[in-house]
């Protein structure tokens, strides 16, 4: 598995990945796109700026994901977590097309912030039905 390899690469323990890459398919609700049974948290894409200030965006986005977090019916799904490690501008169209992919198996779209990697992921939720949730003031 292409997650697997890399969670070696970056050092983390079998545990670790467990926790990461197995995730109980009844906590989320099943593995049927967004759809889900009662008492299914609510997975919630994060959108939030990260290359203008790298250090003070990932504080602010654990800070938001920590919050979440505490709640029993959010799964916060952030792509700033998943990617920050790749420093490498080039590879942002291939990252943006992944966050589509998380999009599209969100309930919804909380926006934190006005990047371009956030207006394209916002224009992208909303053409596929998504809830998108102005969080910019927060």
């Amino acid at each position: 598995m292409v997650m697997q390899e890399l969670s070696c690469e970056m050092g983390q323990s079998r545990t670790e990945r467990r926790y990461l890459y197995n995730i109980d398919s009844s906590a989320l609700g099943g593995t049927d796109g967004a759809k889900g049974g009662v008492g299914r948290m609510k997975r919630v894409f994060i959108s939030h700026p990260y290359k203008d200030s790298p250090g003070d965006n990932k504080k602010r986005a654990d800070s938001i994901c920590k919050e979440l977090a505490k709640g029993k019916n959010v799964l916060p799904i952030s792509p700033l977590h998943l990617f920050s490690f790749m420093e490498d501008d080039l590879q942002r169209e291939e990252i943006l097309q992944v966050c589509f992919r998380l999009i599209d198996i969100c309930d919804e779209v909380w926006v934190y912030g006005d990047s371009e990697g956030c207006r394209k992921e916002r224009a992208y939720a909303l053409s596929q039905g998504k809830m998108v949730i102005d969080k910019c003031g927060e």
